[in-house]
């Protein structure tokens, strides 16, 4: 039997010692992958809310200040014709856009339809006559609110003689006959209270009961 040389031997015998280990040694295991971090989750931001609706001022009592005279005002309220019409002819339309206060009676116009036939021309034939029934329908002096109409028993008027005033019910009535159905209309020189009676002058005064 030849004797291998040193060097192969030694070169045979690392090579089984590296194949040995190798078989010893596991396989070498590659790292498990983590999960992907993500983004942070988003908190919800709180809903904007709106401020509360401030509620609107109340009108002001100067909203409901007058800006129209007795006679413009009467004009506006379409139901006058015939006493606005009386009023100019009688020369009382300037007066009654600048004198005050006054309390107006105004007759609307179905007042005027419930005269006799001819009494009201004959009235409107004779200035002084006419003037005389516009001032009986004008208490001088004062702005005279119905609360304080329908406690007075008579009341003076611009042409000189007095009307009779009874209140019942809730109803002011002129001369025992006629009644207010309309009060209250404010004017910036006085107040209309609506009548549905000719105040014609001349006739006595009715107590009312």
């Amino acid at each position: 039997m030849k004797k291998l040389p040193y060097c192969l031997l030694a070169t045979t015998m690392a090579l089984g010692l590296a194949a040995c280990a190798a078989k010893s040694t596991p396989p070498a295991t590659s790292p498990e992958p983590q999960p992907a971090e993500g983004p942070p989750p988003v908190e919800a931001e709180p809903a904007a809310t709106e401020p509360a609706a401030e509620p609107e001022p109340a009108r002001s009592a100067a909203s409901t200040t007058p800006t129209a005279d007795l006679i413009d005002t009467a004009d506006g309220m379409g139901t006058f014709t015939t006493f606005l019409k009386l009023v100019e002819e009688a020369g009382l339309t300037q007066a009654l856009h600048e004198d005050g206060p006054l309390t107006l009676l105004v007759p609307d116009d179905a007042a005027f339809a419930k005269l006799a036939a001819g009494e009201l021309d004959k009235l409107r034939k004779d200035k002084k006559s006419l003037t005389a029934l516009v001032n009986n329908h004008v208490l001088p002096g004062r702005a005279i609110k119905s609360v304080e109409l329908g406690t007075m028993p008579t009341a003076r008027t611009a042409a000189g003689p007095e009307i009779t005033i009874d209140s019942a019910d809730g109803t002011i009535k002129l001369n025992g006959a006629g009644a207010v159905v309309k009060a209250d209309v404010m004017t910036t020189n006085g107040v209309i209270h609506v009548i549905d009676i000719v105040l014609t002058p001349g006739k006595r005064a009715k107590k009312g009961k």
